[in-house]
């Protein structure tokens, strides 16, 4: 008996070992008079104004880390004010996330204070400009550290197999991977000396499976404001520890992101934070282990409730909302909100009808139940005899298959939706059989989706200072047909509508592919709305070629694919909305002034090439 109890023990032993390891770095600087630190280097004057928030969020977050995701105290190791010198931040890197990181682990890094830029003549990205943090020890001359520096680090925790979040709430900090109202304040300070820098750092962690949170765009300020606690915090960084607070069990981090995006927005609206990351990444709760599989379920985000009783949402036309459509807060299907407005492509505005509820409120997650009604020419659809769906909005039924964009097919009790009109090109030729008829009533409801995208216009003088080209990666020259050859790696170019000359409002681009199986990819950008506004500089070029980040192979099987070219004047939160596997639909968007185009091509094998033959798209891997 003794010998079963000593093994039992034996056994729990093994098994509390055996979790996973949870870290944290936390670094925050408020104090840049380095007045107890030693010369580092040559000096250079770049302002350096105090903050008053940082120090306050790795307090609160430390706390956060401990009471609602596990973390042990003595794992949370924190730097603050002038403890965060260069040398000590790069150590507590190696030492504390890097070397004791194993396959599994949950390893988190946060940076709050002065983020700059730093002028690199040899730089990978279009602006000549590398992003960087500010270490505590800059006034004394230490060099600032280089989002490109941090890559080696980061990546060797994944290659780990650990698991990586970062938090980074500074100016500038969507490149790497913080004079207002209410005492807010910058986060950021002057360039850093210019550089020369050729060395290859490797991959960006978030395209390596790393989940990165940014406080605002890559060429924007991140603002410091007082939170309801009467301290000062970053305005990202408030946000999102309410988002925490919020968030249910289970919840993906990506909608714990909408919650924090939404309450930023609406409370300071000047700051547009991004998520990077891959789906898993974003999938996996915060700071969790196991991402969530993917669902139908269409999530928007309240923005902020008017005094009138308008509610403002980050959702509209491309989440499917309509006037009339309903929405419940995620958890409560009793309360409903109906839409009663939409102010573009991501953004509307609803009504509470019944019962009203008090607890919708900034940050609050809605989903879809009902009422989705895609603008335009509805989807016409021939049953036959067979009638296995319901009504679907957008749908119209036809009794001649002569009318009717698709019909219905029949084969040994399964059923599929096979295409039967010509227009408009790039609708998939038929739906996988099945004998479920509410997976046959989803298939129908993304091919309504996908016709809703290809018949889409922009708003009457919207259209985009630049249109969407192709360019062969090997002859480098521009794609002049419709069709691409098999093998062979393309990049998106962005050409001036116009020829260049004035000023033009920046705008964020992205680019997707509609397949002939009705698979909706991102070609750009790939993780996150970041580095996607152009144009960059004061004047417009004729040309902007989007490069590296917006490589594709063409690969088998070949077919007629469709790439859109989407600009809108605000980032879009959660790009993945224009995502979708088959015929499958996801996820969350926002902007105000937006346009459209789209082109088609064909794919075709090598051995093909330059047939003139019927002409259309590819397919990006």
């Amino acid at each position: 008996m003794r010998f079963a109890t000593l093994a039992f023990i034996a056994l729990i032993a093994c098994s509390a070992t055996a979790q996973p390891a949870r870290r944290a770095l936390l670094i925050g600087i408020d104090d840049y008079t380095a007045s107890t630190l030693p010369i580092a280097g040559p000096q250079q004057h770049r302002g350096w104004p105090d903050l008053q928030g940082a120090a306050n969020d790795v307090r609160i977050l430390s706390e956060m880390l401990v009471l609602r995701y596990g973390f042990d105290r003595k794992d949370i190791v924190t730097l603050t004010n002038q403890q965060a010198t260069r040398a000590a931040i790069l150590h507590s890197i190696e030492q504390h996330l890097v070397r004791p990181a194993q396959k599994g682990d949950v390893v988190f890094y946060y940076f709050a204070g002065h983020g700059a830029q730093v002028p690199n003549t040899a730089s990978d990205e279009p602006d000549l400009l590398d992003e960087s943090i500010v270490p505590a020890d800059s006034r004394r001359g230490a060099a600032d550290i280089r989002d490109k520096e941090l890559r080696p680090f980061f990546n060797q925790v994944l290659d780990r197999g650990a698991h990586l979040t970062l938090l980074l709430d500074h100016c500038h900090s969507g490149g790497a991977f913080r004079g207002l109202p209410n005492g807010t304040r910058p986060r950021g300070i002057a360039h850093a000396p210019p550089i020369d820098d050729r060395r290859d750092y490797g991959q960006r962690p978030d395209e390596r499976g790393a989940l990165i949170l940014v406080s605002t765009q890559d060429l924007d300020s991140a603002w410091e404001t007082r939170g309801d606690d009467g301290r000062m915090h970053g305005a990202f960084t408030w946000a999102w520890i309410q988002a925490m607070r919020d968030a249910v069990a289970g919840e993906p981090a990506q909608e714990t992101f909408l919650r924090a995006q939404a309450r930023l927005r609406g409370e300071t609206p000047y700051q547009s934070p991004a998520m990077l990351g891959r789906s898993d990444a974003r999938l996996r709760p915060f700071l969790g282990l196991r991402p969530r599989s993917r669902d139908e379920r269409m999530v928007v985000a309240v923005e902020r409730v008017e005094p009138n009783g308008d509610v403002i949402l980050q959702g509209g036309w491309a989440h499917g909302l309509a006037v009339g459509s309903e929405l419940s807060p995620v958890g409560n299907r009793r309360s409903r909100l109906r839409i009663t407005r939409l102010l573009g492509l991501g953004r509307g505005v609803a009504r509470m009808s019944a019962p009203f509820s008090t607890n919708i409120r900034s940050g609050t997650l809605l989903e879809v139940v009902s009422g989705t009604t895609p603008q335009g020419r509805p989807l016409r659809v021939w049953l036959g005899r067979d009638a296995p769906v319901a009504g679907v909005d957008g749908i119209t039924f036809v009794g001649d298959p002569r009318d009717a964009d698709y019909r219905l097919e029949r084969n040994s009790g399964e059923y599929s939706w096979v295409r039967a009109g010509s227009e408009p090109r790039g609708l998939p030729r038929r739906t996988a059989w099945t004998d479920d008829p509410m997976q046959l009533r989803r298939d129908l409801v993304t091919l309504r989706r996908i016709h809703s995208w290809l018949s889409l216009a922009s708003p009457a003088a919207m259209a985009a200072p630049y249109h969407l080209a192709v360019r062969d990666e090997k002859t480098h020259q521009l794609v002049r047909d419709t069709e691409i050859i098999g093998d062979r790696i393309y990049s998106i170019v962005l050409r001036a509508s116009e020829p260049p000359g004035a000023e033009l409002m920046r705008r964020h681009y992205y680019v997707f592919v509609v397949d002939s199986h009705g698979n909706s990819r991102l070609v750009f950008p790939r993780t996150g709305s970041i580095e996607n506004r152009f144009p960059i500089g004061a004047s417009a070029p004729a040309e902007i070629a989007l490069g590296a980040p917006s490589a594709f192979r063409i690969t088998r099987p070949y077919g007629i694919d469709t790439y859109f070219l989407l600009s809108t004047e605000e980032p879009l939160p959660n790009p993945s909305i224009l995502e979708w596997d088959g015929v499958r639909a996801r996820r969350a968007l926002t902007d105000t002034r937006w346009s459209i185009e789209r082109i088609t091509l064909e794919s075709i094998a090598p051995a093909r090439r330059r047939v003139p033959a019927a002409r259309s798209a590819p397919r990006r891997r």
